[in-house]
């Protein structure tokens, strides 16, 4: 759903961006009552690298397992992109270990270069994972050195999906099989790419919709005491009104809980 003015209906403005704290500031529960949501913890990336088995991906999912310690993604990004700054700016040589992340992670607190490489970071990964190419001979910050380090270094094994699987398969046959059974059909593969090869990941999206429904089933279909109300539903994230109350906090994300796991398994 989009504004006649090419505004996302859908979507809220992230908070940094203008207006993103004013819109976000429109949504208030009623009197006594309650916002909440709950989601899938990282279920496009999950569903990524189970398909892909990209080493990068799978890595980011859980804690190193010598050190106990979790990668910082945009760190880990933007020592990719930016290596000769932070190479620079440690006087060390970088190396791509779980310590070179932690250490820069670190060094975000203290030192605002290196909370800035971090957040340069950002966009260019948004750009570079739904799709962008080098774009600064046109003014943009997508350089091919950025371009080719994280789809080369960072993400060869997402790469290898898309240029092994998603391209010739969908080319030849001009369709692809999604998850459940759905296929994703397109006359011209090459222009639909980037709907073709995130329709792998974000198809499975389906799992939020089963956990709401068993949600209703196992709890909402009954007397529901806390008047819970649903409100919407966005790819992998719930949202819910309810009573202002722990009992009702406690017992609707308890069962929002469970719904997810079962539907999951």
């Amino acid at each position: 759903m989009k504004h006649q003015m090419g505004a996302n209906g859908v979507t809220q403005p992230v908070g940094h961006k203008v207006y993103g704290k004013t819109v976000k500031s429109m949504f208030v529960a009623p009197p006594g009552r309650i916002m909440a949501a709950v989601d899938y913890n990282g279920l496009e990336n999950h569903i990524n690298a189970c398909l892909t088995k990209d080493p990068t991906t799978i890595k980011l999912l859980s804690p190193d397992p010598e050190t106990g310690l979790m990668w910082d993604m945009h760190t880990l990004h933007s020592s990719y992109f930016f290596k000769e700054e932070w190479e620079n700016l440690t006087g060390e040589p970088f190396e791509a270990d779980i310590h070179t992340n932690n250490k820069y992670f670190k060094l975000t607190d203290e030192c605002k270069e290196a909370k800035r490489l971090r957040n340069d970071s950002k966009p260019k990964t948004f750009k570079l994972a739904y799709g962008g190419f080098p774009d600064d001979h046109k003014g943009g910050t997508i350089t091919q050195a950025i371009f080719d380090r994280y789809h080369k270094e960072l993400y060869p094994g997402v790469t290898k999906f898309r240029e092994d699987y998603v391209i010739p398969v969908s080319n030849e046959q001009k369709f692809l099989h999604l998850n459940w059974g759905l296929r994703l059909y397109s006359s011209n593969p090459k222009s639909d790419l980037l709907s073709m090869n995130n329709a792998n990941f974000q198809g499975y999206s389906c799992l939020t919709l089963i956990a709401a429904i068993k949600f209703r089933d196992l709890y909402l279909s009954q007397d529901n005491p806390h008047n819970i109300l649903g409100l919407n539903i966005i790819h992998d994230a719930l949202y819910y009104e309810l009573d202002d109350t722990p009992e009702a906090i406690k017992l609707s994300l308890t069962h929002l809980i469970a719904s997810g796991v079962s539907s999951s398994s």
